[in-house]
């Protein structure tokens, strides 16, 4: 019986992609910050204030890493980080999808597994190939679907 020997490797982390729209945002509700601050509506500045800290730590802390015990961790801001095991990986694939989640750019992968019942999560790394790559070298299984 013949065992494939184990990788090892270090800790990669891969940056997340950043689209327009997120700058956009963050103008926007700087904008109505500083128009609520000028008319002294002190409860919807620190409202502005709030909404804009969370854009901006999405913004400058979303990363996804892969852990040396073959786990993948997503960090997205002040949202909670996630964890999903890279043997679970079912299959990764394109996606243009909307919805927020750890992806900030529309250019986003969406990583599917199971874990009990089937899973999706978005992510949207800046070199999509070395990631994709990477997973499929600790879970060769992984099934890479193409553009939809």
């Amino acid at each position: 019986m013949y065992l494939a020997p184990k990788i090892y490797f270090m800790q990669r982390t891969f940056k997340s992609k950043i689209g327009w729209w997120m700058y956009v945002l963050i103008l926007f509700f700087s904008f109505f910050f500083f128009i609520a601050i000028w008319e002294r509506y002190i409860i919807w500045a620190v409202i502005m204030a709030v909404i804009d800290i969370w854009f901006i730590s999405m913004l400058l802390h979303t990363e996804y890493i892969v852990l040396p015990d073959e786990t993948l961790l997503l960090k997205s801001g002040y949202a909670p980080r996630y964890r999903i095991k890279i043997s679970d990986i079912v299959s990764v694939g394109y996606s243009k999808n909307a919805r927020l989640g750890y992806a900030i750019s529309f250019d986003r992968l969406v990583i599917t597994w199971n874990s009990g019942r089937l899973r999706h999560e978005q992510v949207s790394p800046r070199d999509k190939e070395a990631f994709i790559i990477l997973l499929k070298k600790i879970n060769p299984s992984i099934i890479v679907e193409d553009y939809k």
